[in-house]
This record gives C-alpha cells, sequence and structure tokens, in this order.
C-alpha cells in the first residue's frame, strides 16, 4: 500500500506574509542606518565633533543610499500590497498615519528649526506617493517590469536635464526641478524620487530578481526595526536630541 505525504497547503496569503516579512529586514537596515546619520548630525549640532553632512559629497550619498533604500521598500510594499485582499479601511488608516506623522515632523522641525522646518521630507513624499498609487492602482501594478524600470530611471534622470527656476518658490519645489536647493532639514522631492519607487515595483513584479531578498535572514533586530519604522522614525530623532541636550548640559 502506497503511502503519500501529505504536505501542509502553502495558502496565498502565508506566501504573501512571507514575502511582506521579507521586506522588514530591509527596511530595518534604512532605519539603523538613519539613526548613525541623525545621531552624526546631532554630535556636531551639539558640538561633540564636526562634519560637513550637507557639502560633503561622501555624507551626501550616504543619506541618498538611504533614502533610496525607504523607497525601494515602498515600491516593493505597493506592489505587495495589491496583490492582498486589504480592506479599503485599512488602507486609509494606515496612510492617514503616514500622513499625521509628516505634519508632526513640520511641526516638531519647526519648533527646532524655524528657518529650515522639514515641509516636504520623506514622509510627505511617501504620503503622496502612495495616494498616487491608489489613483493609477491599475496602470502601475500590471505594468512590465521592463517597462517600469525604463519609467523609473527617466524619473531619476530627468532634473538633471531640465531645470527652470519656475520651480524653486516652496509651493513648487515640492515637485523638483530646482535651480538651487532649498533651506530645509530633508527634501524630498517628487522628481527624481518618483523613480526610486518605480524601480521597486519592478524589483517585486519580477520573481527571479525578488527571490534573492526573501532568501536573507536578516537579524532579528533589523526585523522589529522594520515592524516599527515609522514609530521609530519618529521618536528616534528626539530622543537623541534630548539625551545628547542632557548630556552636553554636564560638560
Amino acid at each position: 500500500m502506497n503511502q503519500h505525504r501529505v504536505q501542509p497547503p502553502t495558502t496565498t496569503s502565508t506566501r504573501q506574509t512571507e514575502r511582506l516579512r521579507s521586506i522588514d529586514g530591509l527596511r530595518g537596515m534604512a532605519i539603523i542606518a538613519m539613526i548613525f546619520y541623525h545621531a552624526c548630525y546631532d554630535l556636531h549640532y551639539f558640538s561633540w565633533i564636526f562634519l560637513d553632512q550637507r557639502g560633503s559629497p561622501l555624507w551626501q550619498g550616504f543619506r541618498n543610499l538611504i533614502v533610496s533604500c525607504f523607497l525601494l521598500v515602498v515600491g516593493i510594499s505597493i506592489v505587495l500590497r495589491s496583490r492582498t485582499t486589504q480592506a479599503r479601511r485599512d488602507w486609509w488608516l494606515r496612510w492617514f498615519q503616514i500622513a499625521g506623522a509628516a505634519i508632526l515632523v513640520s511641526l516638531g522641525s519647526a519648533l527646532l528649526f524655524p528657518k529650515s522646518f522639514i515641509y516636504f521630507g520623506v514622509l510627505h513624499f511617501v504620503a503622496l506617493t502612495l495616494l498616487l498609487s491608489l489613483i493609477a492602482r491599475q496602470r502601475w501594478h500590471q505594468q512590465p517590469s521592463i517597462w517600469l524600470v525604463l519609467v523609473g530611471l527617466a524619473c531619476w534622470f530627468s532634473p538633471y536635464f531640465y531645470q527652470h527656476e519656475y520651480f524653486n518658490p516652496p509651493y513648487l519645489n515640492w515637485i523638483g526641478f530646482t535651480t538651487r536647493l532649498p533651506h530645509t532639514e530633508d527634501y524630498v522631492p517628487l522628481f527624481p524620487w518618483l523613480g526610486m519607487v518605480l524601480l521597486g515595483m519592478a524589483w517585486a513584479n519580477c520573481p527571479r530578481l525578488f527571490a534573492p531578498l526573501q532568501a536573507v535572514r536578516w537579524p532579528a533586530l533589523f526585523c522589529w526595526l522594520g515592524q516599527r519604522s515609522l514609530l521609530v522614525y519618529l521618536l528616534h530623532q528626539p530622543l537623541l536630541m534630548g539625551i545628547l541636550g542632557l548630556l552636553d548640559g554636564l560638560r
């Protein structure tokens, strides 16, 4: 009598959960890099060390790498969540959390840096991008990866080929294409950064390229931080500034 081993069924939701978990590590790695970047900024702010983060190509490259990791994950998440049966109410709840966090960042930075407060940083960008993905849901998610790559690269390089002073005022510089960088503590305009989101979507749409990310065994700390990225994003800088401020007062 032949005996057949019965394999436990792998449901679509189970596979989807595993795929969503696979990006927690990447997001957590970006969180750790961001905390390090901001800790160095804060040490400079309190004159413990001297760093030229704004003028140094190395520091600017590091900052752009961190933002790129975050936005790649945004693109991946847009695709993966589009394949789930997520309730519209849950989607809007998450969006309001991100938009509310962006407002808190603007208010908090206005208190600390009134002349260079954050009015369109990474959270503002993510909130806008999620709205755009909702509007263009059927068009974005179902495009071939090569199309997403080409459009993503076009978005990324477009500000290098076209700039105009018309986009310099604060009410338009969130689009990009400025001839000068605005004086703000965080600036993530729609162009070129929309390109990084589209590249993340292309990555998620290509199983062969996405499989290695799923196979990575991230440290538990990375995954823990990645699952709580919004909370950590909001709290890490006030905590760092508070701790260093207290220590600075004891010097």
